[in-house]
């Protein structure tokens, strides 16, 4: 995956062109504190657009789609959400009282 901004920045999987839909297509992960959410983005535009103005729009499709209650993505939990939305307490709190260090489950 292509990174199009700093670390912790939406990230775009291979940018295509759909000559069909005249659209470029691109799936953008978004990265957070709970883990990552995906969506599928497309932009109508002609085929000679720079790339950066392309994948910009992309971003901006993908970040429309983020904000709509029924938008179908895919989201993966990091593994310290989860196992606050098991316990309701946080990873860290759990490492405290079992004695500060990595237990196996």
């Amino acid at each position: 995956m292509l990174r199009t901004r700093q670390q912790a920045g939406p990230e775009l999987s291979r940018v295509t062109y759909n000559p069909a839909t005249q659209a470029f297509e691109a799936v953008v992960t978004f990265h957070n504190s709970d883990g990552r959410m995906t969506y599928a983005a497309s932009l109508a535009a002609p085929l000679d657009m720079s790339f950066e103005e392309a994948a910009e729009g992309l971003i901006r499709d993908a970040r429309a789609q983020a904000r709509k209650a029924n938008a179908l993505g895919s989201r993966f939990r990091s593994r310290g959400s989860l196992i606050e939305m098991l316990t309701g307490r946080r990873a860290g709190q759990i490492r405290s009282q079992l004695g500060g260090g990595r237990h196996a489950a």
